[in-house]
């Protein structure tokens, strides 16, 4: 072989490298946002283009020095809870190295060095791979909040990956010709059963992820039908209000004419509850807000709470209603439950849509003092496992739309200010 001809060997061997990582780069997208920024973007297509290129036998020690650096990888690049990052990296890890492993193992033996062929292999398969995961995962989904759920992925992800590490702690290649090959048969053995496992998680992945998003949109549907009913009633008590309205006010004159003034203005009075008259509550044009706001609403009202609210939301917003409805809902539970403690009962919320912002602000008294970790303030209810995780699940939504979220607790008070873009999402 001529230098020429192994240079242009070389170049096509690491021409498809590229290609390979900005494959792998975009299946791994379909599971867990990156951050978004260009160099968080960069730098997986990189590693994965070099973890693709690096040569991995069976019973060689590459696969183990690589896996630090695949975890540290997702951890810096990627979105999410850092155990999310850390079990979704050990998934993939099982995934990509055992079919690295068992690919060059069998290239030794039939080809006569490390050639492009074996890299646009690899290329081929996470091509495979990459429509899978578009046809399965139809959309950008949100990470399952569980970390009940997530304990259960991540100790069911270390069965592939220790299978995986197992071949590879020694350098098995330096063994005696029969050794080694008896370390390559329990490898071809074991080796798929790793990559099936990972697949079966990443499957397991999408499910308990769709389940949850069916989760939300009951609870959004069990909402807007609360609303929907509320409106109902008032426009069947508005027409029979104005159905009965003569015979109200003979009722109160006929009271009035035989002196019984106490008795006139009872009825008056319960006439007045009425939601025909007291009309139902509308926040603004927004369905979704209106059905969130109410709700929430309401609870304050039955717990004494006084409500301070300014929403300006047009009927249609490029933001889907689940996610709206977890930034209000969310964004007013933290309140309630903070107020609920405090002596100051007053809650303010101002919302609105403006320039190409969606703009949300929630300020109140606080009752105890919040717990802050890691930049994030956890829940002070009793039993954590029972309810959301508030504004860690805003926190996703925001960062998917590259907006921003500040949470200022000071003086007595918590104010939470959300900017979310409306034109543009990840």
């Amino acid at each position: 072989m001529t230098g020429i001809q192994y240079l242009l060997q070389q170049f096509s061997g690491y021409a498809v490298l590229i290609p390979g990582g900005i494959i792998m780069g975009m299946t791994v997208n379909r599971f867990i946002p990156n951050k978004g920024y260009w160099l968080y973007r960069l730098i997986p297509v990189l590693f994965f283009s070099l973890v693709i290129g690096i040569p991995s036998w069976i019973g060689d020690e590459n696969p183990l020095i690589i896996f630090p650096f695949f975890a540290a990888v997702f951890l810096i690049c990627y979105t999410g809870p850092w155990y999310a990052r850390l079990i979704i990296s050990t998934i993939f890890y099982s995934l990509l190295l055992p079919m690295n492993m068992m690919i060059d193992s069998a290239a030794t033996r039939t080809l006569d060095s490390f050639t492009y062929i074996l890299i646009a292999i690899k290329t081929l398969l996470w091509g495979i791979f990459l429509l899978l995961a578009r046809r399965l995962v139809t959309k950008e989904r949100m990470l399952i909040r569980s970390v009940k759920l997530w304990a259960l992925l991540g100790g069911l992800s270390l069965a592939p990956l220790f299978a995986t590490l197992s071949f590879t702690f020694w350098n098995a290649r330096w063994f005696p010709v029969e050794a080694y090959n008896s370390i390559l048969r329990f490898g071809y053995t074991i080796l798929p059963f790793s990559v099936l496992s990972a697949l079966a998680l990443l499957a397991a992945l999408i499910l308990l992820s769709r389940h949850e998003e069916l989760e939300l949109q009951q609870k959004l549907a069990e909402i807007q039908a609360v609303y929907y009913q509320g409106l109902q009633r008032e426009q069947s008590e508005v027409h029979t209000l104005r159905h009965d309205l003569r015979n109200h006010v003979l009722v109160a004159q006929s009271l009035l004419r035989q002196g019984d003034v106490s008795g006139a203005e009872q009825y008056l009075e319960e006439l007045s509850d009425s939601i025909a008259l007291i009309g139902f509550r509308h926040i603004c044009d927004n369905d979704i807000a209106n059905a969130v706001l109410s709700s929430k609403l309401s609870i304050m009202e039955l717990e004494n709470m006084q409500a301070d609210w300014q929403i300006s939301l047009p009927k249609q917003l490029a933001i889907p209603d689940i996610e709206l409805c977890a930034l209000l809902g969310n964004a007013v539970d933290n309140a309630i439950e903070a107020v609920r403690d405090a002596q100051d009962k007053r809650i303010i919320i101002r919302a609105r849509a403006d320039k190409g912002f969606l703009m949300l602000r929630v300020e109140n008294a606080l009752g105890k003092r919040p717990h802050c970790e890691n930049g994030v303030f956890k829940t002070t209810k009793d039993h954590v496992a029972m309810h959301g995780f508030g504004l860690a699940s805003m926190q996703e939504i925001v960062r998917k739309y590259n907006g921003s979220l500040d949470a200022i607790a000071s003086n007595g008070r918590f104010e939470l200010i959300v900017s979310v873009p409306l034109a543009e999402s990840k």
